[in-house]
């Protein structure tokens, strides 16, 4: 039996799939009657975005998030980014 996970990941799929297609099947001939320039930087820039898509979608999908490293301090816990952000925010305010 399918998880959301692996459901979501078939859709994500299709979709994407059924959105290039649609691209080149309608909207590539109608660019390529108007100008080459304005169709190959479609192109472009379009698989640049389908690729980022399609890579950053899959990374976020497949690899494990891991734990945030905590600082325990009198029983409070932050992460070190929150940390500094706290840090930086205090020197903003008290320093002007």
């Amino acid at each position: 039996m399918l998880t959301f996970a692996q459901i979501f990941v078939v859709i994500f799929v299709l979709l994407t799939t059924f959105v290039v297609i649609l691209a080149y099947i309608c909207i590539l001939p109608a660019k390529m009657s108007h100008s080459l320039s304005w169709t190959v930087y479609h192109l472009i820039v379009g698989h640049w975005l389908l690729v980022n898509i399609v890579f950053h979608y899959f990374k976020a999908a497949f690899i494990n998030p891991g734990q945030v490293p905590e600082v325990c301090v009198s029983g409070i816990c932050l992460c070190f980014y929150c940390i500094i952000f706290y840090l930086v925010i205090f020197l903003a305010v008290f320093t002007f």
